[in-house]
This record gives C-alpha cells, sequence and structure tokens, in this order.
C-alpha cells in the first residue's frame, strides 16, 4: 500500500463482518483504538446496511463512532444527540410495485421498515432468525396498501432476489440494489449507496473524500472502498473485496481488525 492520508481523516467502518464480532458488538481493544483515533481530531463513522431496528443488538457500541450511516447509505445520524443529518427515502409508487411484485411469490421476503414499523410479506424460519437476532416484532402486511408507503425508509429482500431484481430492471423502478449477504439484497433509492452517504458526511465535516478511509468485508462495501482514498478489506472479507482493496488487513472482525487498522494509520 503506498497512499498516505495528511491531515484529518474520515474513517468509515462497515459493521457486521467488520467491525463487530459474532456476538454483534466491539472488542474491547477496538474500542480503545477508535477512541484513540477519535481523541486525535480524526472522525469516525459505521457505514452499514442497518436499519433503526437492527442497533438494539450493538448495546450502545455505536456511540463510539461520531456518525452512522444506515440503510446503505438513506440515513445519516449524529451518535451525540441523535440528530437525523439527511434522509432519502423511496418514491411510494416503487415500494408499492416492489411489495405487489414479493407477494406473488411465497420463496421471497420484503422487509419494508419506516419510523418505528417493521413490516414482512410473510413469515419465513429466516424472518423467525431476524427477529431473534434484534428482538423486533415485525408486521405481516398482505398488501402494498397496508405499507406506510411515503415514509419508508428501508427496504430489504431475502430469499429468491431475482424477483425483486427483475422487478427492478422490467419496470424501471427508480431503485439500486446490492448483495448484503447470500440471497440477500438491500434496496435504496436511486444513486443511494455508502459511498453518496459518506460525500454528505464529507461536505459536513470539511474533509476531502481523498481523506475517507472505508474498511468492509462484503459486497455492499465495494462502492466506498473503490473511491476512498485508502479502502481497506479485513482478513474475513471476500476475495473480491481484498482484491479491489488498498489495504488488507492480517485480522479478522472477531480480533480487533480495527485496532489493527488504527494502529497503522495513526503511525502514517
Amino acid at each position: 500500500m503506498d497512499r498516505t492520508i495528511t491531515g484529518r481523516m474520515l474513517l468509515a467502518m462497515d459493521i457486521d463482518g467488520t467491525s463487530v464480532g459474532s456476538d454483534h458488538r466491539l472488542g474491547q481493544a477496538s474500542v480503545a483504538a477508535l477512541r484513540r483515533f477519535r481523541q486525535a481530531g480524526h472522525v469516525v463513522c459505521f457505514a452499514s446496511g442497518r436499519n433503526d431496528f437492527d442497533m438494539s443488538n450493538m448495546c450502545g457500541d455505536h456511540r463510539e463512532a461520531d456518525y452512522v450511516i444506515g440503510n446503505t447509505g438513506g440515513k445519516l445520524t449524529r451518535t451525540r444527540d441523535d440528530a437525523v443529518l439527511s434522509l432519502h427515502l423511496p418514491e411510494p409508487d416503487c415500494v408499492r410495485a416492489l411489495a405487489e411484485t414479493c407477494l406473488c411469490h411465497d420463496d421471497c421476503v420484503l422487509y419494508v421498515v419506516a419510523a418505528g414499523y417493521m413490516g414482512v410479506s410473510r413469515m419465513t424460519p429466516g424472518v423467525m432468525d431476524y427477529v431473534r437476532s434484534n428482538g423486533c416484532q415485525p408486521v405481516v402486511y398482505t398488501s402494498a396498501e397496508q405499507l406506510h408507503l411515503h415514509r419508508v425508509e428501508a427496504m430489504m429482500v431475502s430469499g429468491n432476489v431475482q424477483w425483486a431484481i427483475e422487478a427492478i430492471g422490467s419496470r424501471g423502478l427508480a431503485l439500486d440494489y446490492v448483495f448484503s449477504e447470500p440471497n440477500v439484497i438491500d434496496i435504496t433509492p436511486k444513486g443511494i449507496n455508502k459511498w453518496s452517504a459518506l460525500l454528505e458526511l464529507c461536505r459536513l465535516e470539511d474533509i476531502s473524500p481523498e481523506n475517507v478511509v472505508a474498511v468492509g468485508n462484503y459486497l455492499n462495501d465495494r462502492d466506498m472502498i473503490e473511491n476512498a482514498g485508502i479502502g481497506v478489506a479485513v482478513g474475513n472479507a471476500e476475495p473480491e473485496i481484498k482484491a479491489l482493496a488498498d489495504m488488507v488487513l492480517q485480522r479478522d472482525h472477531n480480533h480487533d481488525a480495527m485496532e489493527e487498522l488504527v494502529d497503522k494509520l495513526l503511525a502514517m
């Protein structure tokens, strides 16, 4: 890695599979490292596909960052006061079209999140696993009209995601999608992703995009790793992500990879 950064940095970390362990928590060494990084005058941000319901199992560890980008770039929140600094909502007609598609197919599930609301198109073993992971209790909807169409903040499809992908393409929906794990896609308004949210944050903090360090492990981290001043892959990252990165860490998400990264950045 021959790229260096001078001046104030913005460290953007994916959450699952990158900065937190299998227990959904930051390791103590990672916590200490992030505090050192912030005390040195730099900015820390989580950049994730998680929605508001998903944050509970971190037990407050998200406050070790200055900001949280959620909904795969759709929402930017400041952690010190939970102020929502930007929020990008999909068009209601796009939500309706996607919901109608998924309701017609038993082998896929559309998760829809609005303020204080989570709906699913059907209850499956996968949905139950999700419920156990974050403690939420989604509502099963049976028609698109039951959804809060004008307030939807995040959407995710699991199972046979091809139905949703084909609907987005064939119907020209103003939506983008990215795989967040096998057989799961996160869906955002057209042009919204983790990198677009980081550019918003760069403007707010007056930090050059060249001073962004973005670290991740999976395909939904690709845009920010490709565009950041320094793109970083953790030790457990997918081969495709490692090939894109400027720096590949030795440690993985279960062994405080963030401590390794912060040590390298502060030694520049």
